[in-house]
């Protein structure tokens, strides 16, 4: 359980790392769209996963999950990085309240728990960057 959980923050890591370079390397300047898009990956992944189980009320379940997450990432992107970083808090309790592997046999059993460690360190940092550059409003960036 620790290896997994130190392969997510290994993860989230290089994530950020690639995050930090785009402004530098892409013409678009807007990192936010970068953390919108791997959130709503990070939720497509189990819709993945749930196709692998032919059984459709999980995996309306899981496209459930990429509409809310969606949201949450447009909301981030159009009016403050905050929702991402509640994105990113909230897809963990997602992982263990839905995807864990007692309910779905179909996600790895290692799965969740990489997640839950990229997801917290992902959360984090955007925290941080919100913090950091006095992002104090949910409504005004």
């Amino acid at each position: 359980m620790l290896v997994e959980l130190a392969v997510g923050v290994i993860l989230a890591g290089l994530t950020i790392l690639v995050g930090e370079a785009l402004p530098f390397t892409l013409p678009f300047k807007n990192y936010r769209k970068f953390y919108a898009t791997a959130l709503i990956i990070a939720a497509l992944v189990y819709v993945y996963f749930s196709s692998l189980s032919q059984n459709g009320t999980w995996i309306l379940t899981e496209i459930i999950g990429v509409i809310i997450f969606s949201i949450i990432a447009l909301l981030g992107v159009k009016y403050s990085f905050w929702f991402l970083a509640i994105g990113w808090f909230i897809h963990p309790i997602w992982d263990l309240l839905i995807d864990n592997h007692s309910l779905t046999i179909f996600v790895p059993r290692w799965y969740p728990i990489i997640c839950i460690g990229y997801d917290i360190v992902i959360g984090s940092y955007i925290a941080f960057k919100c913090i950091v550059e006095q992002k104090n409003s949910l409504f005004i960036d």
